[in-house]
């Protein structure tokens, strides 16, 4: 009986109007979303690299020059092991090279080939 007297209230009918009208703006932010995310998951690189690989070995590219795992480290603000870890696979992939005559690593040829064609540069 007072669900009766209350969907006669004037307030009442206008937050049911505003919740109607907040549901259907909530239904198109999901949805764009997921669009979005969508897009994200096609500029993103394709070939297997972990982002954060990635983000090391664009750091190698913006600086061109020979870097250690402690200088990514702090740069990034991640541990030293998890750093050489993604040395390690991007040596793998001949994106990365030690070079003992500096103590650090620096880009290859494919490193950077990487960098251009997945547009990260």
């Amino acid at each position: 009986m007072i669900d009766e007297i209350l969907a006669g209230l004037p307030e009442n009918a206008r937050l049911r109007t505003q919740l109607s009208e907040l549901r259907a703006q909530i239904a198109v932010l999901e949805r764009e979303n997921e669009e979005l995310k969508a897009q994200i998951q096609k500029i993103q690189p394709s070939v297997g690299i972990d982002p954060d690989a990635a983000k090391i070995l664009k750091i190698f590219f913006e600086h061109g020059e020979t870097l250690t795992a402690e200088q990514i480290a702090q740069h990034i603000g991640s541990k030293v092991s998890v750093v050489q870890y993604h040395f390690d696979k991007l040596c793998e992939r001949k994106f990365l090279r030690w070079t003992t005559a500096w103590g650090g690593y620096d880009i290859q040829p494919a490193g950077r080939e990487f960098i251009v064609k997945n547009g990260l540069a």
